[in-house]
């Protein structure tokens, strides 16, 4: 079966005002595609960002554009998060997670990569803590203490690495989409879609392959 592959970052803006329009694609196309998700590492050690008025400067300038193109929400806890000194914005521990539901319970990967994305623009949850993680796993199935014992440890660790060496072989920036075609890979997007251009656009591609 041809194949979407989807490229995000949990700290990534458009990856989370697009995470609703990907959930529904992928709803969509079940019959027709495999679905995989990789995490970029847009900000990770030595690249991360501490909190503080610089960094919720920088939030407040660039995050409404997302909001009024998506229509996605991003709440006052979030903004408080990034204002705060002792938080770190890293990518670094979200996905290490989102790899390991990728191997405890791959069918549901998606769903939590765009949950925790929820957590962390809705609820500002911190993303280095597995009280955040949690309820989520709870609710996907996702056997919460196998996660709690894999979780940052050197061989999660190691696997995310190695979904970020992939992952940057694949994508200049995120979100984005790329189809696989009897073995050829090709970008179909980088940055947020509209989801009914997505549809009609991958419509073409599954009758041309009938």
């Amino acid at each position: 079966m041809n194949k979407l592959i989807y490229i995000m970052d949990p700290l990534c803006g458009w990856c989370y005002g697009n995470s609703e329009n990907m959930l529904a694609i992928k709803k969509e196309f079940a019959e027709q595609f495999e679905f995989e998700i990789l995490a970029g590492g847009m900000w990770i050690p030595p690249h991360t960002r501490s909190g503080g008025s610089e960094l919720r400067n920088f939030m407040k300038q660039h995050v409404p554009p997302m909001v009024q193109t998506t229509g996605a929400v991003v709440s006052d806890p979030f903004y408080a998060l990034a204002n705060n000194p002792k938080y770190t914005f890293s990518s670094l521990e979200a996905c290490t997670a989102q790899v390991l539901v990728k191997e405890l319970k791959p069918e549901v990967t998606f769903e939590f990569a765009s949950a925790v994305q929820k957590a962390f623009y809705q609820d500002g949850s911190p993303l280095n803590v597995l009280s955040t993680y949690q309820p989520i796993l709870t609710t996907l199935g996702v056997d919460t203490t196998v996660f709690e014992s894999k979780w940052m440890q050197d061989e999660n660790k190691t696997a995310t690495k190695n979904e970020f060496n992939k992952a940057s072989t694949m994508a200049n920036g995120f979100p984005t989409l790329l189809i696989e075609l009897d073995g050829q890979l090709g970008k179909i997007t980088s940055g947020y879609f509209q989801l009914e251009a997505m549809r009609s656009h991958l419509e073409q591609f599954v009758a041309k392959a009938n």
